[in-house]
């Protein structure tokens, strides 16, 4: 009785020692007081061992040994290996004590097979848990899941698919884990359906225990489940069968699934019923923009017009004075879709060279699209070049003329605003340049933008020498269609110093070509005498400007550049076809008669007889 009363309060000891020791001994790890302890109450469980005669009492008191070495050996991971060793050792010699009750042997048994696990000896802790799996016993399901566990990690499921059957149907506390582990097995199996049926199996025994720890992974896989076995007309039923209050958030994990799996079409089923149901715009907002990836993956290029255009209408459906969490929303969400817009534009101009007519005409409508959704954007000018030159190869010239200039003024706004411009400052200039050339012959007055645009390229891209030499020869071909030929002569005297010579020896040609013509038109030498400087030139541009700006009316802005010209002409003939007069009364045009005759041209205009004819359609001379 006193052996057993000591092996009792023992025992007691031990349990109460849980908390964590750092060695079995003050020279393997640091001891603060209760590795010590442990150690003494190891020994005297050990002399207890010695002293009894009865099995069952020695069963229990080697039982008690391996956990107090169980319980050192994770305090002190240095000496854990020699530990567990001896731990090993202790239920061996238990179950050996043949005499003793059956659960003491299978407890024996079974934390021999863990002990042996973490030796990482898997032959032996299989053997032991093996053989407890394989009868009933107070250990046999633990056991069999341990063995379970190994087949499955191990892709034996043909072996682990009965073990997990039968601890899912023999219910208990492993049930519902071994359901979940069971509908993995299917799901590895490709068994889709059977594995579905399983996921919701252990969702419903989950919500029979509260907060259960297993309910959020099985929703979430049965969403993968689902993925694999279902459609998008049974989802939503199908989800809200299974959760009503997550459903949606089901849904949404089941759009992304199928969208990893390149199925875009079903995610974007999906996707649109979440965008009917939505609770508000902001909702529906992040739905179609990943509706519009898809669809942009799919190739479907009107439908992504389409969506792109839904998307910026919930947008702006959402007020911008919006407060707190949800204008932190609106503005990421704003961010991410102007991202997207702006890139997949970017690559569909790309593409364009070697695209369709239909695609660039895709391509131009989503350029256009994220100019006028997003007009602040830091990428408004790169995407509005890319649009001119769509407009360009398409042959709508004028717009992008309009297009380049709007471009062009928006960089250097930006640069004075501290912006660095870089290389799209040229890319505009050159652009509006080449545009408002090719106009020259329709359009006459574009003349002094085209000359704007090259005198900024000249001025800003030094580096770039051939887009220099462009620029001054399309100047110069300008100049000369006409009837400038002072300043023609000019620029090709810089095009003969720092260009080809072939160049402006062709030039010159065309100079002699064209005063020949004016020579036989007005029986009079187009050019009287020696070119003028550009400093009187420019005098004479600005001074015209400034006068102007009393008298003219804000919106005649081309008649206004069509006046500069005929200034800048500096008395030879220039002619302006096709005028537009709407807006200028007679008090306007009288203006512009003193302003002519006020201004001190320098010779040989300053004997010009200057006559205004202004009527639409009709060529005006100066």
């Amino acid at each position: 009785m006193k052996r057993t009363a000591l092996g009792l309060a023992v025992l007691l000891a031990c349990m109460c020692l849980e908390s964590p020791a750092r060695g079995d001994a003050p020279q393997a790890c640091p001891d603060d007081g209760l590795a010590q302890k442990r150690a003494e109450i190891r020994a005297q469980l050990e002399e207890l061992i010695r002293q009894s005669a009865d099995p069952a009492e020695r069963a229990v008191l080697f039982l008690r040994l391996a956990e107090s070495l169980e319980q050192q050996a994770r305090a002190c991971p240095q000496a854990a290996a020699r530990l567990r060793a001896r731990a090993a050792d202790a239920c061996r010699r238990a179950l050996d004590e043949r005499g003793a009750p059956r659960d003491r042997l299978d407890e024996a048994r079974y934390r021999l097979g863990l002990i042996m696990a973490e030796l990482k000896q898997t032959e032996q802790a299989m053997a032991a848990m093996q053989a407890l799996a394989e009868r009933e016993g107070a250990y046999s399901d633990e056991a069999a899941l341990f063995v379970a566990e190994h087949d499955f990690d191990a892709a034996r499921l043909d072996r682990a698919v009965p073990l997990y059957s039968r601890l899912c149907e023999g219910g208990g506390t492993l049930a519902t884990y071994a359901c979940y582990k069971l509908a993995w097995c299917h799901y590895n199996l490709t068994a889709f359906d059977r594995a579905l049926s399983l996921f919701d199996r252990t969702l419903r025994m989950a919500a029979e225990q509260k907060n259960h720890p297993l309910a959020r992974e099985a929703r979430r896989d049965y969403v993968l489940a689902f993925a694999m076995a279902g459609t998008p007309a049974r989802a939503g039923q199908a989800f809200r069968d299974i959760d009503p209050g997550r459903a949606r958030e089901m849904r949404a994990q089941l759009a992304g699934i199928w969208e990893q799996q390149g199925r875009y079409a079903d995610a974007v089923a999906v996707r649109e019923s979440l965008i009917a149901d939505a609770p508000e715009p902001l909702d529906a907002a992040e739905q179609l923009l990943a509706v519009l990836r898809s669809e942009a993956l799919m190739g479907q290029r009107e439908r992504v017009i389409g969506t792109a255009g839904r998307l910026a209408e919930r947008l702006a459906a959402v007020p911008v004075h919006s407060r707190g969490r949800r204008r932190a929303r609106l503005l990421r969400l704003r961010e991410r879709a102007e991202q997207a817009l702006c890139e997949l534009a970017a690559v569909w101009f790309k593409e364009t060279p070697f695209a369709s007519p239909e695609a660039r005409r895709t391509a131009l409508a989503l350029l256009e699209l994220c100019l006028r959704t997003f007009p602040g954007s830091a990428r408004a000018s790169e995407l509005r070049l890319c649009a001119a030159e769509l407009h360009l190869r398409a042959g709508r010239v004028e717009t992008a003329a309009l297009t380049y200039e709007r471009a062009l003024a928006d960089l250097l706004g930006s640069e004075r605003a501290g912006a660095p411009a870089g290389r799209l400052l040229c890319a505009a200039a050159h652009g509006a340049m080449l545009a408002r050339y090719r106009l020259l012959e329709a359009m006459p007055g574009s003349l002094v933008p085209m000359l704007d645009a090259a005198e900024i390229y000249l001025r800003r891209c030094e580096r770039d020498a051939a887009g220099r030499c462009e620029a001054r020869a399309a100047m110069a071909k300008a100049l000369l269609a006409l009837a400038h030929h002072g300043e023609a002569a000019e620029l090709i005297d810089a095009i003969a110093a720092d260009c080809s010579a072939d160049d402006a020896r062709a030039l010159r040609q065309r100079i002699r070509k064209s005063a020949t013509k004016e020579r036989l038109r007005f029986g009079r030498p187009a050019v009287t005498r020696g070119p003028i400087s550009p400093g009187a030139v420019r005098e004479v541009l600005f001074g015209a400007r400034r006068a102007l700006a009393g008298c003219l009316p804000p919106e005649p802005v081309q008649v206004e550049a069509r006046f500069r010209l005929a200034v800048a002409a500096n008395g030879r003939v220039a002619y302006v076809r096709a005028i537009e007069t709407r807006g200028l009364d007679e008090r306007t045009i009288g203006c512009m008669k003193r302003i002519l005759l006020r201004l001190r041209l320098p010779a040989p205009a300053s004997d010009a007889v200057v006559e205004i004819a202004i009527r639409a359609g009709r060529a005006t001379s100066w």
